[in-house]
C-alpha cells in the first residue's frame, strides 16, 4: 500500500493528520472488524502494523486469521506476538480454559489500542511498570 502501515504512517505523519483523517481511519477499521465479525471471523492479531493505508488514506485491514489458522494446522496454542494489543484472556493458560484461540472480544479490545494509537500515538501499556 502506498502509505504504508497505520503505524509508519502515523510515526511519518502524525502532525500533518487532522482529526477528520483520524476517524475515518478508525471507522474504516470498525467497519472491517464489523464484516469479519458477522462473517465469524476472527482477526486475532490487529496492530497498527496489519493495518494499511492505500494512497487515499483509506485503513485496510490485513492477515486476518493467520495465526488462529496456523495454530490450529499445527496443534499449538494461541499467543499472540503483539503483546501490547492483545486481550488479558488471550493469556490464559490451557488448563483454564479448552482453547486458547482468540474470540471476536479480543479484537474489540485490540482495536481500543489501535484507538489509542491513532488518538495519543502512543501504544497501550507503554510506561507499564509489571
Amino acid at each position: 500500500m502506498h502509505n504504508g502501515s497505520l503505524t509508519m504512517r502515523l510515526e511519518r505523519d502524525f502532525q500533518q493528520l487532522t482529526i477528520i483523517q483520524k476517524l475515518q481511519i478508525l471507522n474504516d477499521v470498525a467497519s472491517a472488524l464489523q464484516y469479519l465479525h458477522s462473517n465469524n471471523v476472527v482477526h486475532g492479531d490487529l496492530t497498527g502494523n496489519n493495518i494499511l493505508i492505500n494512497k487515499n488514506g483509506n485503513a485496510f485491514v490485513a492477515d486476518q486469521g493467520i495465526l488462529t489458522f496456523c495454530s490450529e494446522l499445527h496443534g499449538t496454542s494461541y499467543i499472540t506476538s503483539s503483546v501490547r494489543w492483545a486481550a488479558p484472556e488471550n493469556f490464559q493458560v490451557p488448563e483454564d480454559q479448552e482453547s486458547n484461540s482468540p474470540e471476536s472480544p479480543s479484537d474489540i479490545y485490540s482495536f481500543g489500542c489501535v484507538m489509542l494509537q491513532v488518538c495519543e500515538r502512543t501504544f497501550a501499556l507503554y510506561k507499564c511498570d509489571r
